[in-house]
């Protein structure tokens, strides 16, 4: 089910419940792969099965997979799909209505636990890893009861 390298495994979709995960906009045609924590997501809302081994390696390896699903669950019911790797503390967020493969990513956003501190370097990465992949910044800080998402992009004055 799962390819060998861990950066870049990807969750094959079963042909019963692809039709599922196209319509929700989680992949593009002819392409029946989504990235584990992804799988995950799908499965909490009730999409696809995903066998309990993969959940539990996942725990195991993203310290912010809590955050994540929260995050992709508050922005799906809004309407916006998100992209997500595994032990990267960013994910991509498309425009509103838009499928994977119809659009490009919009945004970039830094998931932030409440807990961690949030600091001109931060900040100052966060910018710049936006404007090297020419896209808006948010930083979004999650804890158990909400999730607040700040605008961050760099101003000159000329």
């Amino acid at each position: 089910m799962m390819k060998n390298k861990q950066e870049d495994s990807r969750y094959k979709i079963s042909r019963a419940d692809y039709g599922k995960v196209l319509r929700l906009g989680f992949v593009e045609r002819d392409n029946d792969e989504v990235s584990p924590i992804e799988a995950i997501f799908l499965s909490q809302i009730g999409i696809i099965n995903v066998p309990k081994e993969i959940m539990e390696n996942v725990e195991k390896s993203d310290d912010y997979l809590k955050e994540k699903l929260g995050i992709m669950k508050k922005l799906l019911k809004k309407g916006y799909i998100t992209r997500v790797k595994t032990g990267d503390t960013y994910l991509r967020l498309y425009r509103k209505g838009m499928r994977v493969g119809e659009d490009r990513t919009r945004w970039i956003v830094k998931i932030v636990k409440s807990e961690d501190e949030i600091n001109g370097i931060l900040i100052h990465e966060m910018i710049n890893r936006a404007k090297k992949l020419r896209k808006s910044g948010i930083i979004c800080i999650a804890n158990d009861n909400e999730i607040t998402f700040i605008s961050v992009s760099k101003r000159t004055f000329e």
